[in-house]
């Protein structure tokens, strides 16, 4: 019976833990004036953990930011370590990772940061294989959904008015 509470009680973490949501801002820029964001864990297994990036850019006529790109959503599958601090941890001791063929994305840790109160987060780069931006991100254990208290991305691209341009977002 003791096993079975303890089961019960491991099953209703995993499951509230599963539909953490973090709700942010993205801030205003040169070529968009703002919009906002959420990120929410679709699946955590022991084969990896899919964090959902779902977001509505609130452009200036003009912009970069054509129709289909101003409301999107965008799938970040990482190895499930990174579903809490062990991966974050390990990154840090390793410096960088070149993920297997099955993620799209390497990583390297940058250094250890202070933000809003969140002492010692991680501040990690995570580059996807496409090479069309750099994602960095502010990780601590006690922000909601995939632990981001801070995304900044950077686009890259052979156009000048494009390459470089940051989308920063800041949770709520």
């Amino acid at each position: 019976m003791k096993t079975l509470v303890t089961l019960i009680f491991l099953i209703c973490c995993q499951l509230s833990h599963a539909s953490d949501v973090a709700k942010y801002i993205i801030q205003e820029g040169k070529l968009h004036s703002g919009g906002t964001a959420k990120v929410d864990v679709s699946q955590s297994t022991s084969e990896e953990f899919v964090a959902n990036l779902n977001y509505q850019i609130d452009s200036i006529p003009l912009s970069i930011f054509a129709p289909q790109e101003k409301k999107k959503s965008r799938t970040i599958a990482l190895p499930p370590e990174f579903r809490d601090e062990r991966g974050y941890l390990e990154l840090e001791t390793k410096k960088k990772m070149n993920l297997d063929s099955q993620y799209e994305y390497d990583l390297k840790f940058v250094s250890r940061v202070n933000l809003k109160g969140k002492m010692d987060a991680y501040k990690i780069l995570i580059l996807p294989k496409n090479k069309k931006s750099t994602i960095e991100v502010i990780y601590h254990p006690s922000v909601s959904g995939a632990g981001w208290a801070k995304v900044t991305v950077t686009l890259l691209s052979k156009y000048e008015q494009i390459n470089g341009y940051q989308i920063r977002i800041n949770l709520k």
